[in-house]
């Protein structure tokens, strides 16, 4: 009878440990890169790079711009409150919630193995069907007169985005994290400038975040600094394309 109930309980300390190991390693992105044990130091600093991979998601960026176009003390600031909130939550739709959507489905039917998609051959069907979905997002707004030039523009040079690291990422793997930075920092230059009004602490506050993120996704291991590199300048050229092409 003891040695039953020393054995249950040697079992039940057993799975209290493996799991507590176990929650320890739950993250979204980059643990699969962690090798070997980590101390408590580099456990915090793993969790606080894996939040802002997630804060500043490539498909969060148009949402932080549209804040800072409609809020940010530019000439669109000053449209009707209930405009701001619908044009935000179609923004937030159409570049963020379907395509993450898309993405979570592949990884339910197999398509795609992991959400990050660590992978470059991971990417393609992902970055594809988001182009096809911002595509035609883009299409609608080009449609509608009446909504802001900056926020169409921002649509366009976010398809041309998604085609080129889709085309990309068949050969070689491109950091999008440092595209969405990079083109959400274009965005709030060109408008900061068209609107005539004083953007350096948006645009310092913007090239900080490209700093942290480049920080974040290196120490996860998930992008060399080459890819990150690329990355930026893809997005920076593709973004000012679209918001300066005639």
């Amino acid at each position: 009878m003891q040695n039953t109930e020393s054995n249950s309980a040697y079992q039940w300390l057993d799975s209290e440990n493996n799991f507590e190991n176990t929650m320890g390693k739950i993250v979204v992105f980059g643990e699969k890169y962690a090798g070997g044990n980590l101390t408590n130091t580099e456990h915090i600093l793993r969790k606080v790079a894996n939040i802002l991979s997630i804060v500043f998601h490539p498909m969060m960026m148009p949402i932080y711009a549209m804040l800072f176009l409609l809020y940010g003390h530019t000439m669109w600031s000053m449209l009707p409150a209930y405009y701001k909130t619908i044009t935000l939550i179609q923004i937030g739709v159409a570049t963020c919630l379907l395509p993450l959507a898309s993405i979570s489905i592949l990884v339910a039917m197999g398509y795609v193995g992991d959400p990050e998609m660590p992978n470059k051959s991971e990417r393609v069907l992902p970055l594809g069907i988001s182009s096809i979905i911002i595509g035609v997002a883009c299409f609608y707004m080009h449609l509608k007169a009446e909504l802001p030039f900056p926020l169409i523009r921002m649509s366009d040079g976010m398809f041309v985005m998604m085609i080129v690291s889709m085309c990309i990422s068949s050969v070689w793997k491109i950091s999008l994290h440092g595209m969405g930075v990079g083109a959400l920092l274009v965005f709030v230059c060109v408008v900061g400038i068209t609107s005539c009004i004083d953007f350096s602490m948006p645009a310092c506050v913007t090239f900080a975040i490209a700093g942290t993120v480049a920080w974040a996704r290196m120490y996860l291991d998930a992008h060399t600094p080459t890819q990150l590199l690329v990355g930026f300048l893809l997005g920076t050229g593709c973004m000012l394309f679209a918001m300066l092409h005639p």
